[in-house]
């Protein structure tokens, strides 16, 4: 805390979702480091226990913008505490799905992919959107999670391994 009090509010909130284990969010759960954009959903949340701390894991994008939900942008985070919340442990790693569009401009939609509304002259386009959202975190949600890759489970095991001390 001493390096960084600003942090302090970000620290008790995760504190607070350790402790509470929510399975829903209406807000961003918090990341470190710091973006300069807005966490566009969570999906796939767990909680998982390493060797000397706790934390959530999750997928997620950052953008500035309505951005489609993609390959090149989806990550893979986990961010914890150790258990005597002197660490913040943040892991950032890259994930795809077979159903998700190349990237962000590339509009061509993968076999069981969900289009993305891209008439943003349209007055619903807003409206679209975070009807896109909820309908691709529901088929996040509901895909294996041995279906990404790498595997969900592969990088919680990953996690479950840390051990971060002095």
């Amino acid at each position: 805390m001493e390096l960084a009090p600003n942090l302090s509010d970000t620290v008790a909130e995760m504190q607070s979702i350790l402790a509470d284990q929510p399975t829903s969010f209406a807000h961003s759960i918090p990341l470190l480091p710091i973006a300069n954009a807005a966490q566009v959903f969570r999906a796939q949340i767990s909680y998982i226990n390493f060797q000397n701390g706790k934390g959530i894991g999750f997928l997620t994008e950052y953008a500035q913008y309505y951005a489609p939900v993609n390959n090149h942008d989806l990550f893979y985070t986990f961010q914890g505490l150790t258990s005597d919340n002197k660490y913040w442990v943040s892991v950032i790693l890259p994930v795809n799905a077979a159903y998700l569009q190349p990237t962000n401009n590339d509009f061509t939609v993968p076999a069981d992919g969900i289009p993305v509304p891209q008439d943003i002259n349209s007055p619903s386009f807003s409206t679209d959107m975070e009807a896109y959202y909820v309908a691709m975190v529901q088929k996040l949600n509901s895909t294996s999670p041995d279906a990404f890759l790498p595997t969900l489970n592969c990088m919680a095991s990953f996690i479950q391994t840390l051990n971060v001390g002095d």
